[in-house]
């Protein structure tokens, strides 16, 4: 058997130019849209965007961790808050009474472009800051940066420059989501592949260019799938290394749970990696039951090392380990483990996890929900379907190959992932991100009487979740046709993007301003310099380029892997050999 797929790890000493390539250009294309999107999105319009950066306000005013249902916004940020259009549901949901308008509004009695405009005026009062229940990690590191831009005295430069820096936290997150497939699959055209539906997803970047501690959630958490990972199928040099990477597991989810509670979710998954180790050590007969007990310990000993002030936190003031507004509106409102039950019971979960799963987790246009072309979102969703679909062919496709014989049979069926674990592995993580948002859609129906849980949430698993359906796609017996469907994954993402900003946000936001260039500049003027027209018209470019070289390299790829191998008959005792760009290309 191939050593790779032995050990499920990639042996191969280093990356190739093919590689590097196309991780720049996947990267870049994440950053290219990201500051195209930022330039397009006004101030606040990102979902609880002003609740965020109040929080960062109060981070860099040097107080302490704020107490949801006590903390409240500082009036004086407040008042500049109202001074820029605001998205229908932050009007609904109590900026109105402050004297803020919507965009409509906003653009009728107001041009910016004139020298003596009278903003909407701050009619006084105060508003609870519900984002308290979020830890305050993401809010002191970006508290700095906030501070340098001009804080509350320039919310336009602040909030472009915090939202270009959860960008690049973004990008860094692909980047590392690339490093881990290119280890654990057979060969580096296939981690592209499973990760170019990342790259062009709308939602995972709308999530991100807000000022908001997702962005970090997501690093933080694609950080402890990798250790996990590591620890699960022997990754690298930590995870020959079985307890300090179990430690360094427990450490990584608790630093990803600090900057985000959704992040607990990952505890399911650790526990199927720690699992999933010793499973591995049983099958090499090198299971040592006091040496798997202690990975165990050490893995709880590093979540709770960083977690366990966050929960005494959440225990003494909220009495439970998660702070979540609705759990508190629904102890106070005298709701019983029983209601919950009930009202479990009466939520039709079919359609609401199909629903986050395909539409939810799509498209998204800010806090003013814009959607994009219905023929898009259809399209996503019967693509989605297709790709899970697909893991049924490939169950089925093992039991037909081992009735056939022949060179066909044998590639059609060969393993994308070199570690026979790793699907399992993240079906058990999307599965935990699901029951934690399963958890929230309750306690918000019980507490608001509608489902209100933003589809969102489940970010820090959705490059997996990609991965999974695009890999399904490729177990379908379709020839080279197979690896359409992660291209057609990242071009309806394009197509949807393209149809959402320029259809529908900007003709949202500056409805009034009268064809593209007055809109454009109706834009421009809510943001800093660094973020007006021409940035715009340099990211677009940027964007088109990177996507023609990206499909050019694409190209090259196949064509160097389809050469025929020219190398010296097999010996038994060489090496297997791995393959990789680098050496399709040399062959």
């Amino acid at each position: 058997m191939n050593e790779a797929i032995a050990t499920g790890v990639n042996q191969s000493p280093r990356p190739s130019s093919f590689w590097q390539r196309l991780c720049w250009l996947l990267v870049g294309l994440v950053v290219a849209r990201g500051v195209a999107a930022a330039c397009v999105l006004p101030p606040f319009e990102g979902w609880d965007e002003y609740q965020h950066v109040a929080y960062v306000e109060k981070m860099h005013r040097g107080e302490s961790r704020p107490v949801l249902e006590q903390a409240t916004i500082p009036p004086e940020f407040l008042a500049q808050v109202v001074a820029f259009p605001q998205p229908i549901w932050a009007l609904k949901g109590g900026l109105a009474r402050f004297g803020a308008i919507g965009h409509a509004e906003f653009q009728a009695r107001f041009d910016p472009r004139q020298p003596h405009v009278t903003l909407p005026r701050f009619r006084g009062g105060s508003e609870r800051l519900y984002q308290a229940q979020h830890g305050p990690l993401y809010y002191r590191l970006v508290a700095p940066f906030y501070a340098a831009l001009g804080g509350m005295n320039n919310l336009r430069a602040s909030v472009a420059g915090l939202r270009l820096v959860n960008v690049g936290l973004t990008a860094a997150a692909v980047a590392l989501t690339l490093g881990i497939l290119r280890r654990i699959t057979r060969s580096e055209r296939l981690a592209a592949l499973l990760a170019l539906p990342l790259a062009a997803h709308p939602l995972f970047l709308l999530n991100a260019v807000r000022v908001a501690n997702d962005a970090l959630g997501v690093l933080m958490a694609t950080a402890a799938v990798g250790v996990g990972i590591a620890l699960a199928v022997g990754l690298g040099r930590m995870g020959r290394r079985p307890l300090g990477c179990a430690l360094a597991l427990g450490l990584a989810i608790g630093l990803a749970a600090q900057a985000k509670a959704t992040n607990l979710a990952l505890l399911p998954f650790a526990a199927a990696c720690w699992l999933a180790w010793g499973v591995r050590e049983h099958k090499q007969h090198r299971l040592n039951p006091g040496r798997f007990v202690l990975a165990g310990l050490l893995l709880a000993i590093g979540f709770l090392a960083l977690e366990s002030s966050n929960l005494r936190f959440n225990l003494e003031h909220y009495a439970s380990p998660a702070a979540m507004q609705e759990t508190l509106v629904n102890r106070r409102n005298g709701r019983s483990p029983l209601d919950l039950l009930r009202t479990a019971a009466a939520l039709p979960w079919s359609q609401e996890l199909g629903r986050l799963w395909t539409r939810g987790l799509f498209f998204k246009g800010g806090w003013s929900f814009v959607q994009t072309s219905e023929q898009a979102t259809l399209s996503y969703q019967k693509l989605v379907s297709f790709g899970l679909a697909g893991w049924i062919v490939w169950g089925l496709g093992g039991l037909v190959t081992r009735r056939r014989s022949g060179m066909a049979a044998r590639r059609s069926n060969a393993p994308v992932f070199l570690a026979a674990s790793a699907p399992g592995l993240l079906v058990v993580l999307v599965l935990g991100y699901t029951a934690a948002l399963g958890y929230h859609m309750v306690q918000s129906k019980l507490a608001w009487g509608i489902v209100s849980t933003g589809p969102w949430y489940a970010c820090p698993a959705l490059p997996w979740f990609l991965v999974l359906v695009s890999r399904g796609g490729l177990a379908w017996p379709l020839g080279r046709c197979r690896e359409a469907l992660p291209w057609l994954l990242a071009a309806t993402g394009v197509w949807a993007e393209l149809v959402g900003i320029w259809g529908a946000m900007i003709p949202t936001y500056a409805a009034a301003s009268g064809g593209l260039t007055a809109s454009l500049e109706h834009l421009a003027q809510l943001q800093p310099v660094f973020l007006g027209t021409s940035t715009l018209a340099l990211a677009l470019a940027a964007e088109l380029l990177l996507l023609v070289a990206l499909v050019l390299t694409f190209r090259d790829a196949t064509r160097a892997e389809s050469i025929p191998a020219a190398l010296p008959p097999p010996n038994r005792h060489s090496r297997p050999h791995l393959r990789t760009f680098a050496t399709s290309q040399s062959r």
